[in-house]
């Protein structure tokens, strides 16, 4: 019985940490949802593992308490360690896939692309057929000191997240400095901001994306 319940454990921990890995390379409610239910499993798996190996796995056995310490270290890991992990992956994606979104920041600045109404007073979305990829919509505004602000919205299905990339370049006196209009100021989608690489940033209106 002690076996079977510490091999269940490292399933059930297994897929835990791979879908909580997988929430924050690509935010599906699906993963989200069954991270959740794994997670209470284990907990459950924890209570069980503790009365049974007091009961009566330790009069048999000095690793009565396996089962249980392995699902306590899974849930561990699963919210201490897997998160640095999974940001850094999503980072590595998003750097793999640089070019194509730097290629639209480019279209924008020259005026190859424009925005659906003007881009000089608020951020606006941009008209474009095609976007990269896991990218939902594009936005933009152009700054008075000809910099701009280009934000890209992952395409998820999650409700009420709100995820994904932005370019910054501008001047400390432009008007995209006031709180208005940059994203690293504060919006109300974008009170989480991380730096990625040079000008981009990654924001969530979540903590710890």
């Amino acid at each position: 019985m002690m076996k079977k319940m510490l091999r269940l454990s490292v399933a059930v921990g297994s897929s835990f940490l791979i879908l909580r890995l997988f929430t924050y390379v690509i935010p599906e409610i699906v993963c989200i949802l069954l991270t959740f239910v794994l997670a209470l499993v284990l907990l459950i798996l924890f209570g069980v593992s503790i009365r049974a190996g007091i009961a009566n796995w330790r009069h048999t056995s000095g690793l009565w308490a396996t089962p249980a310490l392995s699902c306590f270290a899974f849930v561990v890991i699963g919210l201490s360690i897997v998160p640095p992990i999974g940001r850094h992956m999503a980072n590595l994606l998003f750097v793999e896939n640089l070019n194509t979104y730097s290629n639209v920041v480019e279209s924008f600045k020259n005026g190859s692309i424009s925005c659906a109404k003007s881009c000089t007073g608020s951020i606006e979305l941009i008209q474009l057929r095609s976007h990269p990829a896991h990218v939902r919509d594009i936005w933009g505004v152009h700054c008075d000191d000809r910099g701009v602000i280009v934000l890209f919205r992952i395409d998820t299905d999650v409700p009420l997240l709100h995820e994904g990339f932005f370019f910054s370049d501008y001047g400390e006196t432009s008007n995209c400095a006031v709180k208005k209009l940059s994203p690293d100021s504060g919006w109300p989608h974008t009170p989480y901001v991380r730096h990625i690489i040079g000008q981009w940033y990654h924001f969530s209106d979540q903590p710890g994306l």
